[in-house]
């Protein structure tokens, strides 16, 4: 029972890290068009 909550919260980690991720390039990418940065 307990690797199914390690294996849960892995999963779950794993999906927010990937969301943050992308929110970060995507911010990032934004911040480089604002400023004009190749």
């Amino acid at each position: 029972m307990l690797w199914q909550c390690v294996a849960s919260f892995h999963f779950h980690f794993l999906r927010l890290f990937t969301q943050v991720y992308k929110g970060t390039q995507r911010a990032y990418n934004l911040v480089k068009q604002i400023m004009g940065f190749p």
